[in-house]
């Protein structure tokens, strides 16, 4: 490779003399030719050294002297498998938060490779979990630009088209935001008419790369049928309301149009990022209109309830 130098030579002229490396050398005819030589070959070393670079893991191999790492960090096709499954993780995990307990069980099950067929069996792990979070990543639903300013239809055409409700364009009643201070928020989209409340769907956004993606919220609700219990459900009704500083959702559902029986049900934040429905952490009730109770005087539920699946859903 050559390499082009521009001297000037009225300052190289005055040089008389000059040790290089315990060399003096003292006639610039025979000093260009060995700065020439150097150059070269400092850019064909560096060139060749580019070369070869292998493409790193998404860990620091700098710290790393042993175990499953460093066999990760010694092969070029387990590093290249290792970012694109970082890649896939932090796309997934938008997706759904859950999949950070998943990542860490299977990393416990990845450093069980080991033997003469260690790094056969750490390629079929890559290959397999990078599938699974590709999978994950499929069925999270991507919400469109502009989605700061979309009216409960809108969500509703993206989200879920069953919901036979379809509102006033312009009717803030219809979708609520909730910021969880995270980065992520809370979307809740009424989905049906109620007397005295509407029904909400819920959905958990988060962003990746300027993507936005919603999943879905499921709930384990609690019903009066001669006595308290719960059953799951993907509605809420009422709109949720956050209190950070216990870090909980809370809702009111009124059975009245006084409200002076119905439940407030209270929900825990962290419990929004498990693989499975949000249960009550918190609940008063009261099943009798007559007494006239005001909600801040319901008493409590003792929990947990018994579950039942004959609840008319509405």
């Amino acid at each position: 490779m050559a390499t082009l130098i521009r001297v000037n030579m009225k300052t190289m002229l005055k040089i008389q003399s000059m040790n290089y490396s315990g060399f003096i050398v003292r006639k610039w005819g025979l000093f260009v030719p060995f700065v020439f030589v150097l150059l070269s070959a400092s850019v064909s070393v560096h060139s060749d050294t580019d070369a070869d670079k292998q493409p790193g893991p998404s860990f620091n191999c700098a710290k790393v002297t042993r175990g499953t790492e460093k066999i990760i960090c010694d092969s070029r096709e387990l590093s290249q498998l290792d970012l694109d499954l970082s890649k896939a993780y932090k796309a997934a995990k938008a997706i759904d938060p859950s999949i950070k307990h998943e990542q860490r069980l299977w990393i416990k099950q990845r450093n069980k490779c080991k033997g003469e067929k260690q790094q056969a069996c750490l390629k079929k792990s890559y290959r397999s979990r990078t599938e699974a979070l590709q999978l994950t990543i499929k069925r999270g639903i991507r919400i469109p630009t502009g989605w700061e300013h979309f009216v409960q239809s809108k969500w509703l055409n993206i989200l879920n088209k069953e919901c036979y409700f379809k509102g006033n364009e312009e009717y803030i009643r219809y979708v609520n935001h909730t910021k969880l201070g995270d980065g992520a928020e809370l979307l809740t989209v009424a989905c049906m008419l109620g007397a005295y409340q509407d029904s909400h769907l819920v959905y958990l956004l988060r962003k990746y790369e300027n993507t936005l993606y919603a999943k879905q919220v499921t709930f384990i609700r609690p019903v009066y049928e001669g006595e308290w219990k719960v059953f799951l459900t993907e509605k809420i009704v009422g709109n949720l309301r956050f209190i950070d500083s216990t870090q909980t959702l809370t809702t009111l559902s009124r059975s009245s149009g006084l409200g002076t029986c119905g439940y407030v049900v209270s929900y825990s934040v962290s419990d929004l990022y498990q693989a499975k429905p949000l249960k009550p952490v918190g609940l008063k009730g009261e099943n009798d209109c007559e007494k006239g109770i005001a909600p801040e005087d319901w008493p409590d539920i003792l929990l947990p309830l018994p579950l039942t699946t004959g609840s008319n859903e509405w």
